[in-house]
């Protein structure tokens, strides 16, 4: 396994560009004069249709979701075990988590759910097996689901585990100059999407926002507002300030449902990541082209999981299983963060 090389360097992020710093979430910040400086790395995994996202730094592990709507493996054939096992390393029994003998079980800081859709948790319960999670965040919405049931039992079996159950405005230190930021948390919400936890990660000077499928309304083109009492409109009346960030996790799969131009108006953001796949959601496939095209009029790099997921399905070398006939394994998208703010767009890791 490799990293594939870098493909693009954004020097607009960096301290020397001139470009204003973003404000900063209650956790977050720069380095002082004389302090160390700290690198984090963001990998969006493909998994398919799904989203996980791995960010490490050297004092802690945050994983974001890990589900897939068409690639449904469970034990060593879950292809999120497979990233890890890549970029974490192998931990857990073999038989159980893959990898070529057993080990003993590498922490993970913090397990963040945001909301219990099978494309977003279906992944996890062999994660909980297989690592030693420190801390699970999530909204509190329930959903009586065989995937979310399967994570709650997950999440029960691990008498060790910190459950917290997350609410606007909560703030965490995740390790040094790398804070986490609460923006929404609807645990009461009809539909699961709207009880999305929207978390701002503030990492050095560099920021990210992570959407889940929180909505802005439903489906509509870009240019129209954000609907009454939606999670954008929400958001940009009572925490505007803190939506301005450099890398934006798209919500719901760039679907129009979110994303509205009003919201990414306050954003701004430099890089957006859209973790997507072939599994149609009703009879869309996702992303919305509409959202792609907003995304791109605003001269934001857009990096995009769902690459040649026809060639991936055969394809010899995958992160996971090869020629399995499933999308995902190919396409992964990593980020390599500086606390000045300069930020590393890379694609993979991928399989040699």
């Amino acid at each position: 396994m490799r990293a594939a090389a870098a493909l693009v360097f954004l020097a607009s992020l960096t301290g020397c560009s001139g470009a204003p710093a973003r404000p900063a979430g209650e956790t977050g910040g720069g380095a002082t004069p004389g302090e160390a400086p700290a690198s984090w790395t963001l990998t969006m995994m493909d998994l398919g249709t799904g989203l996980g996202i791995l960010v490490r730094g050297e004092d802690f592990t945050l994983l974001y979701d890990a589900g897939s709507n068409d690639d449904r493996k469970a034990g060593p054939d879950n292809r999120a075990l497979a990233y890890l096992r890549l970029l974490v390393g192998e931990s857990g029994e073999a038989a159980r988590c893959g990898g070529d003998e057993d080990h003993a079980e590498i922490p993970l800081t913090t397990v963040v759910l945001s909301h219990p859709h099978r494309d977003h948790e279906s992944l996890l319960p062999d994660v909980f097996a297989c690592y030693a999670v420190g801390a699970f965040w999530d909204s509190g919405a329930g959903s009586d689901t065989a995937a979310h049931r399967a994570v709650e039992e997950a999440v029960a079996a691990e008498p060790g585990l910190e459950r917290r159950t997350v609410r606007a405005g909560d703030t965490s230190s995740l390790g040094r100059l790398a804070g986490a930021t609460i923006l929404s948390s609807r645990p009461d919400a009809r539909d699961a999407n709207d009880a999305s936890v929207v978390m701002r990660l503030d990492l050095g000077r560099a920021s990210v926002l992570f959407m889940g499928d929180a909505p802005g309304g439903e489906r509509r083109p870009p240019s129209s507002p954000p609907s009454r009492g939606s999670v954008e409109a929400t958001l940009l009346a009572t925490k505007k300030r803190l939506l301005d960030t450099d890398v934006l996790v798209v919500g719901h799969h760039g679907s129009m449902t979110s994303s509205r131009a009003e919201f990414l108006d306050a954003i701004s953001p430099r890089i957006a990541l859209v973790s997507s796949g072939p599994f149609p959601y009703g009879r869309v496939e996702l992303p919305d082209p509409e959202v792609i095209a907003e995304l791109e009029r605003r001269r934001v790099a857009v990096e995009q999981t769902k690459v040649d997921d026809d060639a991936c399905r055969e394809a010899p070398a995958k992160v996971g299983r090869d020629e399995d006939g499933a999308p995902g394994g190919c396409s992964a998208v990593t980020l390599r963060i500086e606390s000045s703010g300069a930020i590393e767009v890379e694609r993979g890791p991928t399989a040699d």
